[in-house]
């Protein structure tokens, strides 16, 4: 196989690109010559080397398609972390009633007593991590584009950067319990977000579309969260999906021990009650997303998961968000610190 048939099944079979393919080859053509490879055998050593790194993808059965990612969950262990420090702290204070109650193994390794499926199993608090990819998707060589969750698992899939709003490309799983409305996705070792050649940032009017199209029943207004949070509570549905679009009337930028940040929508259409507009909280987590508008955004578009207090305010976990361009900073919001105090004029200052 010469080097350009090796690009082609590359560029067929994975999501790199030309242009990737040949700054490896360069990468490892000036590796050859370091390591005083003939003249006669340059090419068909870097070639080789080339084959070499691109063996693992090229083994891979993950199946190529493009998308839009318009969510991702934060990566969550679904409370391993916390049953793991309380069985090595219950071992530490009384190894055999630990051991009898089935919280470690005699060695002292803690076990799940939760969920079921996992009851008894080791704990691994750093690996038994995933998140959940909310995606708009096309399988490669196909034409009808499906909603479709890929699930990511393990340290290195759900610290892989993903790519919002963008047409990428991506390999992945595809699950045989697949529904036919939508695709069930898991990751791979080969899993990872490229901007797709044709590609770019979606536009909000984009966005909105792409909802409505593909998303519409999780499309809600704020005054209709709570017949909505009813209906899900009926279901069972853990995911409890909303779509929202509004404005910004308040942005909170916490400091730098908080995991996120806070933004509220104010419903436009509702009418004041108690003194008060309905507004809902979206809680933002700062690894995945910065808040690029500021207070006063007219058009907001957000998803995530529902959620309510106990205050009986609701509140939104957020998997992604996207605002016109006419309101997006070109300075970020910082955080209330001292630092910023102390650089804020007093008012004898201002006068």
């Amino acid at each position: 196989m010469n080097k350009q048939e090796f690009y082609e099944l590359c560029t067929k079979q994975t999501t790199i690109t030309q242009q990737e393919l040949d700054a490896k080859y360069n990468e490892f053509e000036a590796e050859m010559k370091t390591r005083g490879a003939p003249t006669e055998k340059l090419e068909s050593l870097t070639l080789y080397r080339l084959r070499l790194f691109m063996a693992k993808e090229l083994r891979s059965q993950a199946k190529k398609f493009k998308g839009v990612v318009v969510g991702a969950s934060p990566v969550s262990d679904f409370g391993a972390r916390k049953q793991y420090d309380e069985a090595k702290r219950l071992f530490g204070e009384n190894p055999q009633e630990t051991i009898d109650a089935k919280r470690t193994d005699h060695e002292g390794n803690p076990l799940y007593t939760k969920p079921k499926n996992r009851i008894g199993t080791r704990i691994n608090p750093d690996e038994d991590v995933s998140r959940n990819v909310i995606l708009l998707a096309q399988p490669d060589g196909e034409t009808e584009w499906k909603r479709a969750v890929l699930v990511l698992r393990g340290s290195k899939q759900t610290a892989k950067p993903i790519l919002f709003f963008t047409e990428v490309s991506f390999r992945a799983n595809l699950s045989v319990k697949s529904p036919p409305e939508q695709y069930l996705l898991n990751g791979s070792e080969v899993t990872e977000f490229a901007a797709h050649p044709n590609g770019k940032e979606a536009s909000y009017d984009q966005i909105l579309t792409i909802f409505k199209n593909h998303f519409k029943e999780w499309i809600t207004k704020i005054s209709s969260l709570e017949p909505v949070w009813q209906q899900y509570a009926a279901s069972n549905d853990f995911n409890k999906f909303v779509v929202l679009k509004s404005g910004v009337s308040r942005i909170t930028m916490t400091g730098d021990n908080t995991r996120s940040n806070v933004f509220e929508l104010m419903d436009p259409d509702a009418e004041v009650v108690d003194d008060k507009l309905p507004v809902v909280s979206c809680w933002v987590g700062k690894k995945d997303h910065e808040i690029n508008f500021s207070e006063g955004a007219m058009d907001v578009v957000v998803f995530g998961r529902l959620g309510k207090g106990k205050d009986g305010q609701f509140m939104v976990e957020t998997y992604g968000f996207k605002c016109r361009d006419e309101d997006v900073l070109k300075e970020k919001p910082k955080p209330v610190t001292e630092e910023v105090l102390q650089a804020t004029p007093t008012k004898e200052e201002e006068w």
